[in-house]
C-alpha cells in the first residue's frame, strides 16, 4: 500500500494484480480438491509428449511385432507405476507386453511367443544405462533380431542403444505411451 500512497503504483493496477492472484488461488484449490489441473488446454500433456518423441534410424514394418518390456524394478523417486504401450493401442491390439528380466532366456521367450525370425521386435526399456544387464541383453537381442526397435521410455543415457532404430520418449507416463503408440502405428500398416 505504501507504493499506492506514494503515487508510484496506481490503485487499480494493484486491484488487478490481486484479482489475478485470487483467480490462480481458486484454480489451485480446485485442483487440490480433485478438480481438473489448472490449465486452459486439456491436451497440453498429450501434445508435449507427442512433440518429445524422437526416432533415430529407420523403423521397420511393425505389423505383428513382438513387444518386450525390460523390467528393472522400481526406484524410490518413481515407485511402482504402469508403463509401456497401451494395450488397446495400434501396436499391441489387445496383446500384452512380454516382460524381460535379468534371467529371461530371450530365445525361449521369443520362440514361445511365436516370434518369426525376420519379424520386428520392439524392446521397451527405462534407463538402461543404470542397469548393465539391460545393455547386455539388448546387444544379445540385436544379434538375434535384426529388425529390433529399442525404445527408451525414460531419460536417455549417454550411449546409443542397439537396434535398427531407437525411439526416445523422454518419459513413461500414460501420455508418453500413447504418443509412442501413435508414432509406431505409422509403421504397422
Amino acid at each position: 500500500m505504501g507504493a499506492v500512497k506514494a503515487g508510484s503504483l496506481a490503485e487499480d493496477r494493484l486491484a488487478e494484480a490481486a484479482g489475478r492472484v485470487l483467480a490462480v488461488s481458486r484454480r489451485v484449490q480446485g485442483w487440490r480438491g480433485g478438480g481438473a489441473f489448472p490449465t486452459d488446454d486439456a491436451t497440453a500433456g498429450r501434445d508435449a509428449a507427442t512433440r518429445a518423441v524422437r526416432v533415430e534410424g529407420s523403423l521397420p514394418a511393425l505389423t505383428g511385432a513382438t513387444v518386450l518390456r525390460f523390467r528393472t524394478g522400481q526406484s524410490v523417486a518413481v515407485g511402482q507405476v504402469p508403463w509401456g504401450l497401451p494395450v488397446d493401442g495400434a501396436v499391441l491390439r489387445g496383446r500384452r507386453h512380454l516382460d524381460v528380466t535379468e534371467s529371461t532366456d530371450l530365445t525361449a521367450l521369443l520362440r514361445d511367443a511365436g516370434h518369426v525370425g525376420d519379424a520386428a521386435v520392439v524392446a521397451l526399456v527405462r534407463e538402461p544405462h543404470r542397469h548393465s544387464w539391460v545393455a547386455a541383453r539388448l546387444t544379445e537381442l540385436a544379434a538375434i533380431c535384426p529388425e529390433l526397435v529399442t525404445v527408451e521410455m525414460g531419460w536417455p543415457g549417454p550411449a546409443r542403444l542397439p537396434g535398427r532404430a531407437t525411439v526416445l520418449t523422454y518419459g513413461a507416463s500414460k501420455v508418453n505411451g500413447e504418443a509412442l503408440d501413435a508414432v509406431l502405428a505409422g509403421a504397422t500398416h
